[in-house]
């Protein structure tokens, strides 16, 4: 992996780490979501639940309100008068059993006297399964007399799960005494908020839980789609390094190719002109030693073999660029005599 980043380019490198920024990002943001926008949901999600309960204590209390309505209406009625012959023709019963009927919910009605049975809607049942609104009867020729009490019965068992639109919340009634959903919910599981009731519930506590899982899913929703965000982010990141790398080998190969070229030109280039100047050296060097050549000649053939020695030198400097371009090139540093060296310059440039 490192030698394949060492041979990407800058512009390539600035791309990936871009796009490596961008896939931090987005874990990032994804890990945060995880740890903590879980629970500032749960928090807004509980604030919702707080409200909801109040709202539905508003209307059981309203609910039950109107029970006891229809108890008082009953107990207004003149045929209540029967209680004091103890509803000899079973008047009451009969009214009592089709009012209980029409209410549904497997409610109870009774009528009752000192404390003994007169009527009910209901053979058998015990009072303690019964949450009791009791109201006084009183004798229609005489207001100020109590002949009687007429109660309705509403099963406890009709509190313990009631309706809710949202099939994962669930709503109920318990005795503030018990704790029920201690022994039957998780709080693991479940947001479980509570009310403790007064008037006609006092003593007793209104609770509504509802599933964290569906309570969390809109962000669960939103985690899904940053995961599949970060996978895809993550698989063009991986698809444009291969991409780069591959198009940078093809690079290499190709720069190898020219390279190569250039060397293969420059060693038949080198040799095309040693040839030549091999000859010129070799006829100036036999003219100087011959006896026919006067002084003044020979100085001028050595000024020519001057130069042509520092021709070769120059095609064999074009040799050393390949030595060079592959970092090869051994450097011999040694004193020189600079007089020498312009001494040379000025025999090669004074006869132009």
């Amino acid at each position: 992996m490192v030698k394949i980043w060492k041979n990407i380019s800058d512009t390539y490198k600035i791309l990936i780490t871009m796009l490596s920024f961008i896939i931090l990002i987005q874990l990032g943001t994804l890990v945060y979501v995880w740890k903590y926008e879980s629970s500032i949901l749960l928090a807004k999600e509980q604030k919702n639940l707080n409200y909801q309960l109040n709202v539905n204590t508003k209307l059981l209390l309203s609910y039950l309100q109107s029970l006891k309505k229809e108890v008082e209406f009953l107990s207004s009625l003149e045929i209540m008068d029967d209680i004091l012959v103890k509803d000899i023709d079973q008047r009451i019963k009969i009214i009592l059993v089709k009012k209980a009927k029409d209410l549904g919910e497997n409610i109870i009605l009774i009528a009752t006297k000192n404390n003994q049975l007169v009527a009910s809607s209901s053979k058998e049942y015990k009072k303690q399964d019964f949450l009791e609104f009791k109201v006084e009867v009183y004798a229609s020729f005489n207001s100020n007399k109590t002949i009687g009490e007429l109660s309705l019965l509403y099963p406890l068992e009709n509190l313990k799960n009631l309706k809710m639109d949202n099939p994962y919340q669930h709503l109920w009634l318990e005795s503030s005494s018990k704790k029920r959903y201690s022994k039957v919910l998780s709080l693991h599981e479940y947001i479980i908020v509570s009310k403790n009731l007064n008037g006609i519930l006092k003593n007793y506590t209104l609770f509504l839980s509802y599933e964290k899982e569906y309570a969390l899913l809109s962000i669960k929703e939103i985690e899904y789609i940053l995961f599949l965000v970060f996978l895809a982010s993550l698989f063009m990141l991986i698809l444009v390094v291969w991409i780069l790398y591959q198009k940078q080998i093809d690079i290499l190969y190709h720069t190898q190719e020219i390279v190569e070229l250039k060397q293969i030109f420059l060693s038949t280039m080198s040799h095309e002109l040693r040839t030549p100047l091999g000859s010129i050296l070799n006829l100036t060097q036999h003219l100087m030693v011959n006896s026919k050549i006067e002084d003044d000649e020979v100085e001028s053939l050595k000024r020519i073999e001057n130069s042509s020695e520092h021709l070769l030198g120059m095609i064999n400097n074009l040799l050393q660029l390949s030595k060079l371009e592959s970092n090869s090139m051994t450097l011999n540093i040694k004193p020189i005599n600079i007089t020498l060296i312009i001494q040379d310059m000025i025999d090669i440039i004074e006869p132009l």
